[in-house]
């Protein structure tokens, strides 16, 4: 009951942050500005690592005397024992399949938002709709569809994880 439990906020907690942090990211580098193909790349670069290299590095990061308890300890805070902790265990899985799998949801995103025609925010634009207002009206609209897509995968992923937890639990 205790794994049904976990499992449960889990899922309730990774589907809306992944998917927001996703879509954050996906209106970020759909700009047209100089870069953008590089963030693109360094944001999606964790989905095609493989799932053992990226639990051994967070493993790595988790750990008593990791890199994360030593960037703790330079501003005067004792870490914990990340996934030794009952009580920063789940939240450490979380962290790290957040990291690992909001670069493929931002892909989905991405692909949603080039969908919009730009003709809309034109017209948007000069109703006077301010960025918030063509976020609102013209852009989550727009992408109905995507978003349906992104939670269902979302959820899925969410309630099938395994690798990371085996990994992390069994210390590589």
């Amino acid at each position: 009951w205790h794994s049904l439990q976990n499992t449960i906020v889990f899922a309730v907690v990774i589907v809306p942050v992944q998917s927001a942090c996703a879509l954050g990211l996906a209106v970020l580098v759909n700009a047209k500005v100089r870069g953008t193909n590089f963030f693109r790349t360094v944001y999606f670069l964790p989905v095609v690592t493989s799932m053992v290299v990226v639990s051994m590095l967070w493993l790595f990061m988790y750990q008593p005397d990791g890199l994360i308890n030593a960037l703790l300890a330079k501003v005067g805070i004792t870490g914990p024992d990340w996934l030794a902790d009952p009580n920063t265990a789940l939240f450490a899985i979380i962290l790290l399949s957040i990291w690992q799998a909001v670069g493929f949801h931002m892909i989905i995103w991405l692909s949603g938002l080039q969908t919009i025609p730009g003709e809309l925010y034109e017209a948007a634009s000069l109703d006077g709709a301010g960025s918030w207002q063509q976020f609102v009206h013209v852009t989550w609209p727009g992408l109905r569809q995507t978003s349906i897509f992104i939670l269902i995968t979302i959820t899925i992923a969410a309630f099938s994880l395994f690798t990371q937890v085996n990994i992390m639990t069994q210390g590589g």
